[in-house]
């Protein structure tokens, strides 16, 4: 259960886009629901807007790639840029929620925030 909840944070600080003020927006900030959006890090998955700060995390099946451009996974080299080949892709989608990431002002680790 905890290596669970550690892939999902760890999910959701990977799609956190961080602004100045300290805080935390979602890709689908500015999009409607249903708007598709790839991966950042990974070609073998896409996202899906579901509200404002919420997105599933889709994943294509087996050596299928995202096509951004067509919106589809489909066995396109061009598809092929962030993922290693010898990547074994079996999920099932994850409903990522985005929260903010709150201010901290003081020194942290010897640097200033």
């Amino acid at each position: 259960m905890f290596k669970l909840i550690l892939v999902v944070s760890l999910i959701a600080l990977s799609f956190a886009a961080p602004i100045e003020d300290g805080t935390s927006v979602s890709p689908c900030q500015d999009k409607s629901k249903g708007t598709i959006l790839p991966h950042p890090t990974d070609s073998h998955k896409f996202l899906k807007c579901e509200t404002h700060d919420t997105l599933w995390v889709e994943t294509c099946p087996d050596d299928l790639f995202y096509n951004p451009t067509l919106e589809i996974c489909d066995w396109s080299v061009v598809s092929k840029s962030t993922t290693p080949s010898n990547e074994v892709v079996k999920h099932r989608p994850v409903l990522v929620r985005v929260k903010p990431v709150a201010q901290n002002t003081q020194e942290q680790n010897g640097f200033d925030q």
